[in-house]
């Protein structure tokens, strides 16, 4: 290629990575080992379609298809899926076993019936699941004492608006049970958010907003 180049060569001590390799012996015998995951429980879903009517149709017409593929249902390495999730025998020993499952996980949790039947529908379907969820969620003591907030997410934060001018925008607040002295056991404080100037002013307890007022 028209290069000038020139071979130089370095002591061992002065090249220590490549001498390391170098020197290496090869009686060492390296193992290699390619491992995969096999879901075992997914063994015990395909056996459900064998005790199955339901399953036993839809595996029928799916493998009747070219594609494999009939309706929202589709063969995929041996298990019925549906829009992606996997489609379960009516058999309840696996409904028990899935739903105990995923419910004590940490992304499980007790939610309640409409969010823990929206995650599971997502991933498993069968005949009759959402009145299994019901009753399994009826049946649950801490589902039942699970209060979960049923509102809207709220939007963004709303600053507090800059007062055009000092007094224009007062915060109140009560100081109680102090140390008595003469009458006064407490204080009501007024402060100014434009300046930070405040006023305090004693009070007697108890008062009235009547007295406040006039106090104010």
């Amino acid at each position: 290629m028209g290069m000038q180049y020139k071979i130089i060569y370095k002591k061992g001590i002065y090249n220590g990575d490549v001498d390391a390799l170098s020197r290496m012996t090869h009686t060492q015998v390296h193992l290699c080992v390619v491992s995969t995951v096999h879901h075992v429980w997914l063994q015990d879903v395909v056996a459900t379609y064998s005790m199955d009517k339901k399953a036993q149709e839809i595996m029928e017409k799916l493998a009747a298809a070219p594609d494999h593929t009939f309706g929202p249902f589709k063969l995929v390495q041996g298990v019925i899926r549906v829009k992606g999730a996997v489609w379960i025998g009516n058999i309840l020993i696996i409904h028990h076993g899935i739903f105990q499952a995923f419910r004590t996980s940490p992304i499980g949790g007790h939610s309640g019936f409409p969010v823990t039947y929206r995650r599971f529908r997502s991933l498993f379907r069968w005949v009759g699941m959402r009145q299994f969820f019901k009753q399994q969620v009826q049946s649950c003591m801490i589902c039942q004492q699970a209060k979960p907030e049923q509102i809207l997410y709220p939007g963004k934060l709303q600053p507090l608006c800059v007062p055009q001018g000092v007094w224009k925008v007062v915060t109140m607040d009560f100081i109680e049970r102090l140390p008595t002295l003469g009458s006064f056991n407490a204080i009501i404080v007024f402060v100014d958010t434009f300046t930070k100037y405040a006023h305090f002013i004693p009070l007697e307890h108890p008062f009235t907003a009547a007295h406040i007022v006039d106090v104010s």
